[in-house]
């Protein structure tokens, strides 16, 4: 196989398929991994074949929290290739594994697994949907290899920029103020956000099917306007 060898865990349906076939079409060599429907594995296989690429199926439960899997390495007995990808079944076990610790330690969940993906990745991003995250500011404020973040316009933005200086920032912009607010509203957050969280993105995340194309583009142009 290939140099380049990718172990997609829970590779056979769903997202970790298509994964699979994406990754295959750029070149690396996939094994593509089973828990239990060795048909759908090998119709993967087949789909990266027939394209050009190369690729195996693998089973095994890499969501065991007592199987020999490392979370950070994944080494294939045959190829001795380390890991480059960790997936679905891989995620499960880290979000059951820190849990665990958090109810041992009384901790916050959610501190704990943001905490572990830090130790674990040399970059990770945090999404909070539209969500007020002051509370969680002092948390991120120990993760020097925070990448990205998102927040809701309710959150201190000052704040969070100063917390999170390095990284990508969004505003998830409610499909709902985008359909509700005035025009001028609208302008006056987009100011507000550039000022105190800029230079940083703005989302406009599951919009309603009844809110009009033009209240869209409206927002978008407000946007552009306020560009350098």
């Amino acid at each position: 196989m290939k140099d380049r060898v990718v172990f997609v865990a829970g590779g056979s349906r769903g997202i970790g398929a298509a994964i699979s076939k994406r990754l295959g079409a750029a070149g690396y060599a996939v094994i593509v991994n089973y828990r239990s429907d060795a048909v759908a594995a090998a119709s993967v296989v087949a789909a990266i074949e027939a394209a050009g690429g190369e690729a195996r199926f693998l089973i095994g439960d890499v969501g065991e929290r007592n199987g020999a899997v490392d979370r950070n390495r994944i080494v294939v007995p045959e190829h001795g290739e380390l890991v480059e990808l960790l997936a679905a079944c891989e995620r499960q076990r880290f979000l059951a594994d820190a849990f665990h610790q958090a109810a041992v330690a009384g901790d916050h969940p959610g501190a704990v697994v943001d905490q572990r993906i830090a130790e674990a990745f040399d970059l990770f991003g945090i999404h909070n949907c539209a969500w007020n995250v002051n509370p969680y500011l002092d948390d991120y404020a120990a993760f020097p290899n925070l990448a990205y973040v998102d927040m809701g316009l309710d959150s201190d933005l000052p704040r969070a920029r100063d917390i999170c200086p390095d990284a990508r920032r969004a505003v998830m912009y409610t499909p709902r103020d985008l359909a509700a607010k005035s025009e001028q509203q609208l302008r006056d957050d987009l100011a507000r956000i550039l000022c105190e969280l800029g230079p940083c993105d703005v989302v406009m995340a599951d919009i309603d099917d009844n809110t009009p194309d033009s209240r869209v583009a409206f927002f978008a142009r407000a946007a552009a306007s306020l560009l350098p």
